[in-house]
């Protein structure tokens, strides 16, 4: 029965973990991009010990992208398990007016996060970026066949019925194999100084952990170990049972002979008695 237990325990105990595909360079500036008037820099800003690729601006925005090539792999994931793993600092969120968080690919589909629903705050934060929560785009030339495919229907699909369409028509490979580009873009409320870094960029998917080895079953086995301390044990305790019988045997003799001879002096002493 409890090897019963053990193993369901097993079995429920596995997590879901994230198995890295692409990995951005963020310790470096080499290959990132900024936008007009905006300084990029791999210097600036530390995540612990390391450097982090950073944007700063003294204008009203303050952006940069960093174009890669995919690497191509067989992954057997849904769409929906794409993640988008990175730690951002904020210098001062309090300017931080609103902005966007885009992972596209060459063929034109675009996955983009709202800044402002990230709930940053000043300094570092990690966030996780799901793609199945991501606001979607897809390329020219698929929407105007969805156009012309929808001509003289009498139904028409709600909107929510079509992002979802859009985000499960490919495959997790197809898309990881044309994603190119990381890019973001964010608007200030004052023309004072910010910055935003990157550190640890990576895209990944869910991979399943394999399963810890149950415990071995109770059997009714004894361990070897076990019985030879337990005969220890009984041989000592029959020993010292024996050396308490042998102290308390002569300690009783001993006091026999003290009363044998109390008592033989008694009777004499009354004899003594008895002939006076």
């Amino acid at each position: 029965m409890f090897a019963v237990i053990f193993s369901f325990s097993a079995v429920f105990s596995a997590q879901t973990v994230y198995k890295t595909l692409i990995e951005l360079p963020t310790e470096n500036s080499s290959g990132w991009k900024a936008e007009s008037s905006v300084t990029v820099s791999s210097e600036t800003v530390k995540k612990g010990e390391k450097d982090a690729v950073s944007f700063t601006s003294n204008g009203q925005t303050v952006g940069g992208e960093y174009k890669f090539t995919a690497q191509w792999g067989e992954f057997s994931a849904e769409v929906s398990e794409i993640v988008l793993k990175t730690d951002i600092f904020i210098s001062d969120i309090s300017i931080l007016k609103n902005g966007v968080i885009v992972l596209s690919t060459e063929d034109g589909h675009a996955f983009s996060w709202d800044i402002a629903e990230l709930s940053l705050k000043s300094g570092w934060n990690g966030i996780t970026l799901n793609l199945r929560t991501a606001d979607t785009v897809r390329p020219p030339d698929q929407e105007e066949e969805d156009v012309s495919e929808g001509e003289g229907s009498e139904e028409t699909e709600t909107e929510t019925e079509k992002e979802e369409e859009q985000k499960t028509e490919l495959t997790a490979d197809e898309i990881l194999l044309s994603v190119n580009k990381f890019a973001f873009e964010a608007e200030k409320s004052q023309t004072k100084e910010m910055t935003v870094a990157f550190s640890g960029l990576s895209v990944s998917v869910p991979t399943k952990e394999e399963p810890p080895e149950p415990p071995k079953p109770i059997t009714d086995e004894a361990d070897q170990s076990l019985v030879i301390v337990a005969m220890v044990i009984a041989v000592l305790l029959i020993v010292a049972v024996f050396i308490y019988s042998a102290y308390s045997a002569k300690k009783e003799i001993k006091r026999r002979k003290r009363e044998a001879k109390k008592r033989k002096l008694e009777k004499q002493q009354e004899e003594q008695k008895n002939e006076e």
